[in-house]
């Protein structure tokens, strides 16, 4: 039976990395269930974060459904839910549930060329179709990202950015 998509899932934070600091912090966590992990999501949707005693916030999923080990999120700090998350550390639990919203239409663009434009934190939902069309990149033909921010500082997935650039 699968699980009900209302009902959060615990999680533990495994991994928090800084992506952007000063006044608007990016920070990216991954997370796994403490249960089984048959959270099943497609490229571009999103899930529901609590932090319990604080809220939740619909957060867009970065990481690539074809990982199976953790579940990523990146988040800027804004609000009441994302300012408790940027004070959690590794090993905090947190609530899933989801996932929700529509997805991506990677299958219909297998054969095709593809460019990813995003700016800023924007870059969170494609990072997973990215990450994903990479993995399979036989299916795909040229992929292309324009990303832009504010700032050079303001810029997610640097290092991982600089590693693409050289492929």
């Amino acid at each position: 039976m699968d699980h009900n998509t209302y009902i959060p899932r615990l999680a533990k934070i495994i991994e928090i990395k800084e992506e952007v600091g000063g006044v608007r912090p990016i920070k990216t966590f991954r997370t796994q269930f403490l249960s089984t992990n048959n959270f099943s999501f497609h490229c571009g949707q999103c899930a529901m974060l609590s932090v319990f005693g604080r809220g939740e916030s619909m957060i867009s999923i970065s990481s690539s459904p074809l990982l199976k080990d953790y579940l990523q999120f990146s988040i800027l700090k804004m609000g009441r839910v994302t300012s408790s998350l940027h004070e959690m550390q590794v090993g905090d639990i947190i609530g899933i549930r989801g996932p929700y919203g529509n997805s991506f239409p990677v299958e219909d663009w297998k054969g095709k060329n593809i460019i990813f434009i995003g700016g800023g934190i924007g870059l969170a939902p494609i990072w997973s179709v990215l990450n994903t069309a990479l993995s399979i990149k036989k299916d795909y033909g040229d992929l292309m990202l324009i990303y832009g921010a504010r700032t050079t500082k303001d810029l997610v997935f640097k290092e991982e950015l600089e590693e693409l650039r050289k492929r």
